[in-house]
């Protein structure tokens, strides 16, 4: 516990004593200015009278309305496309994978090769049409 002097100097003790007053002096304002003017108890406008009917109604609109579940549609990739035209009977060709992903010829065959071959582990049939346009297509039995 500390012990404190107490002020000592004349000039530190006039600050405060003048300090005092001034706060006095602002309370004593503040009860005159309370005190002159007249207290009204605050008037609040009537509430409205609602019928149960106009009430019901109100409630029903201040709810939100219930939205229906919406279904969300499954993301399709690209890498979805390719197998799902890999799994037709007459298979795919080169040229239509690239339309229907956007992909560079390369980037084709590289799919083909490291997803469908390696990491899937599907066999993939290749087929020479007449037209002279090979067709690649998931073999079923493997698959199954």
């Amino acid at each position: 516990m500390t012990i404190t002097k107490p002020i000592t100097s004349s000039r530190a003790r006039t600050r405060i004593r003048s300090r005092v007053l001034e706060l006095a002096t602002v309370k004593r304002r503040r009860r005159k200015q309370t005190e002159a003017a007249p207290i009204t108890p605050a008037r609040l406008p009537e509430p409205p009278v609602v019928s149960t009917p106009t009430l019901a109604a109100a409630v029903a609109a201040a709810l939100p309305t219930p939205v229906a579940p919406t279904l969300i549609a499954p993301r399709v990739t690209k890498n979805d496309l390719v197998l799902n035209q890999l799994k037709q009977k007459e298979g795919v060709s080169i040229s239509d994978m690239m339309d229907a992903t956007g992909w560079q010829a390369h980037s084709v065959r590289g799919f083909l090769s490291a997803v469908i071959r390696k990491k899937l582990g599907l066999t993939l049939l290749t087929d020479v049409g007449k037209d002279g346009i090979r067709r690649y297509r998931i073999d079923a039995r493997a698959a199954a």
